[in-house]
C-alpha cells in the first residue's frame, strides 16, 4: 500500500485507516443493542490482517472503550511492522 504524507507533520500514513471502536466498546453512541466483543486472539488476528494490508492509520480514542489498551498489547508485539 502506498504511503502518505500526513499534511505537514513530517508523519506518513496510508491512505485507508483501521477504526478501532467495535475491539473496545460494545455499546452506546449510535448502537443502541449491545453487541460480543472481538476475543484477545481475533483481535490479534484482524490486527495481522490490517498490518499485513499496510494499513497504518488507526484510529482510536478514549471514547472507545479498551480499544487503545487491546491495540497497545497487539501493537508492542508487531511494533518491527509499523
Amino acid at each position: 500500500m502506498n504511503i502518505r504524507p500526513l499534511g505537514r507533520t513530517g508523519l506518513e500514513v496510508s491512505p485507508l485507516g483501521f477504526g478501532a471502536f467495535k475491539i473496545g466498546r460494545n455499546q452506546g453512541i449510535k448502537y443502541q443493542h449491545g453487541y460480543e466483543l472481538p476475543t484477545d486472539s481475533e483481535v490479534e488476528e484482524l490486527m495481522a490482517e490490517v498490518l499485513g494490508l499496510g494499513i497504518r492509520y488507526i484510529d482510536t480514542a478514549p471514547a472507545y472503550g479498551v480499544s487503545e489498551e487491546r491495540l497497545g498489547r497487539v501493537l508492542d508485539d508487531n511494533e518491527s511492522r509499523l
